[in-house]
C-alpha cells in the first residue's frame, strides 16, 4: 500500500513537471518572439534615421539656394519638377515625421526591452525551480533504491 501512494505522489510530480515544463517551453518561445521583435525594430528605426539624416542633408544643401532655383524630386519612380520654395516646406515635413516615427519605435523597443527584462526575471526563477525540483526527485529515487530491502 506503501507503494502505490509512492507511485501515485511520482505521477503528481511527473504531471507537475510537465506542466512546468510547458511553461518553461512557452516562456521560452515568447522569449525568442520578443527578441526577434526587437531586433526588427532596432533594424527599422536605423533605416528611419538614415532617411531623416539624407532629408537633412538635402535640405542643409537646397537651403542655400536662391527660392526660384529648380528642383527634381523622385517619387514613386517618377521625376517632379518643382522649385526650391515648395521643396523645402516638404523635406521639413518629412524630417518632422521620420523623428516622430523614430520617437515611436523607441518607445515601442523601450517596451518591449522591459518586457524582456521580466521574462528573463522569471524564466531564470523558473529554470531555479526545475533545478530544485529535478534534485528532489533524484533524492527521492535515491531514497527509495536504498530503502528497498529483500522480502523472506
Amino acid at each position: 500500500m506503501a507503494q502505490t501512494s509512492t507511485v501515485t505522489a511520482a505521477q503528481a510530480n511527473a504531471a507537475a513537471s510537465m506542466s512546468e515544463q510547458e511553461i518553461e517551453r512557452a516562456t521560452a518561445l515568447k522569449y525568442q518572439r520578443l527578441n526577434q521583435e526587437t531586433q526588427a525594430l532596432v533594424s527599422r528605426l536605423m533605416e528611419v534615421e538614415d532617411e531623416k539624416r539624407e532629408n537633412e542633408l538635402v535640405l542643409e544643401q537646397v537651403s542655400k539656394l536662391e527660392d526660384d532655383r529648380k528642383c527634381w524630386r523622385l517619387i514613386n519612380g517618377i521625376l517632379f519638377e518643382k522649385n526650391k520654395a515648395q521643396v523645402v516646406p516638404e523635406l521639413t515635413a518629412m524630417i518632422s515625421n521620420l523623428a516622430q516615427v523614430g520617437k515611436q519605435i523607441n518607445t515601442t523597443l523601450v517596451a518591449l526591452k522591459q518586457e524582456m527584462m521580466k521574462l528573463e526575471q522569471a524564466y531564470s526563477s523558473i529554470m531555479e525551480q526545475a533545478k530544485k525540483r529535478n534534485n528532489s526527485q533524484i533524492q527521492q529515487q535515491e531514497e527509495q533504491k536504498s530503502a528497498g530491502g529483500v522480502l523472506v
